[in-house]
């Protein structure tokens, strides 16, 4: 399985209202079987969940079905729908996408109760690599301004391992820094190797205590100190704001030396907006929550224009994540957005599929 989303034969469905979604599964993966296709449509099943849940719920609790790790009796099938019915009633498509997200969620932790020892088992080996997504300028979006490097880790098979089944457990524990050394140091020798790349790692504020992760970092640096210049460290906003005095510090020191800042996923948490002004960051990222529906969410459109106000009032320069289509792309360059990411630029891929090589 080809994690940057390219595609795939899977086995024929065993049961016959499956087919429409095996066809369709069939346009997106490449040479796996029926185990790895249920990861997949786990993987898959929010995004679905949000494009037809309002006009066929069915088909949304078959894709339930689909990449069940078990066979679900007739009555597990009715408490899906029932499930789907009751929160399409309550509200929008986003309910119903939570209230399945909580059943792929447990289905697939159920079936796979090992996942984090196959996460620490990745982690010994340094089983990992990046996906590249381009950052692109919205007034010139062929002009790529840097790649952000996504993490992914892959299991003894090659194949990655959803981040989303360890990634909000793990974030706060050793393996969350763990996977913050193997991408700074994914990261560190690909900008090593490619010296007209530019490049943004993902970290937590946690990390900033953590020294195997500050001894990668020296040492790249040290190594060679012109990769500093071309390395841009990304920090979520919740965790800067975890302990905004010790952000800034690291982030002071480390600007000396020619890195630059990105405070990502800005806008959830509105006591950061007080705090913004003492962050010396270079990008603010725009949260993709916002920025996914500005077609159609007056509110949504408001916040992103007002969140790209007070980061030009600060000094910094603002990019919107889920950038997801040329409309979305027009809007933003229309407010005055300076940076676009999403799959409306391009999908994350390899580096050299990238960059053109």
């Amino acid at each position: 399985y080809d994690l940057y989303g390219h595609g795939a034969s899977v086995d024929p469905p065993q049961t016959p209202s499956l087919a429409l979604f095996s066809h369709q599964l069939q346009g997106l993966m490449d040479h796996c079987g029926v185990s790895s296709a249920r990861i997949v449509g786990f993987s898959l099943g929010g995004m679905i969940a949000r494009r037809v849940a309002q006009d066929a719920p069915e088909r949304v609790a078959a894709l339930a079905i689909l990449h069940s790790p078990h066979k679900r009796s007739a009555e597990a099938q009715a408490a899906i729908l029932a499930r789907v019915e009751q929160a399409r009633s309550e509200g929008s498509a986003a309910t119903v996408e939570a209230a399945l997200e909580r059943r792929f969620t447990d289905d697939f932790r159920a079936a796979h109760p090992d996942v984090m020892d196959m996460v620490r088992t990745a982690l010994d080996a340094a089983q990992g690599m990046l996906a590249f997504q381009p950052v692109v300028q919205t007034n010139a979006p062929d002009r790529v301004a840097f790649y952000e490097g996504l993490i992914r880790v892959r299991d003894a098979t090659g194949r990655v391992i959803p981040a989303k089944d360890f990634m909000g457990s793990g974030e706060d524990t050793k393996i969350g820094r763990r996977i913050d050394c193997l991408a700074l140091k994914l990261g560190l020798a690909e900008l090593s190797q490619q010296p007209g790349l530019r490049l943004s790692i993902n970290m937590s504020a946690r990390s900033i205590g953590f020294q195997p992760w500050m001894n990668v970092l020296n040492e790249g640096l040290s190594r060679d100190p012109t990769l500093a210049e071309r390395l841009i460290l990304e920090i979520t906003e919740s965790s800067a704001m975890a302990t905004p005095e010790l952000v800034v510090s690291f982030m002071d020191g480390l600007q000396d030396r020619g890195v630059s800042f990105a405070l990502d996923d800005f806008g959830t948490g509105l006591s950061s907006f007080g705090y913004l002004k003492h962050f010396p960051v270079d990008f603010l990222k725009i949260d993709g929550s916002f920025v996914k529906e500005i077609l159609h969410d007056p509110i949504d459109r408001e916040m992103v224009r007002s969140i790209n106000e007070i980061g030009h009032l600060t000094g910094k320069q603002t990019i919107a994540e889920f950038a997801e289509n040329p409309e979305i792309i027009t809007m933003l360059r229309g407010m005055g957005i300076d940076y676009a990411q999403g799959y409306g630029v391009a999908e994350p891929q390899k580096l050299q599929e990238a960059i053109g090589l």
